[in-house]
């Protein structure tokens, strides 16, 4: 693999899991708000 696929690849991961954290942290507010 070449240094910019992985370059790529961890840039889609690091949004990905920014995505999925901020979406985590939102059912959870939402949860302990009632909201």
């Amino acid at each position: 693999m070449s240094d910019k696929m992985k370059k790529g690849i961890r840039k889609a991961a690091f949004i990905v899991g920014g995505i999925a954290l901020g979406l985590a942290y939102y059912y959870f507010v939402g949860c302990k708000t009632g909201g």
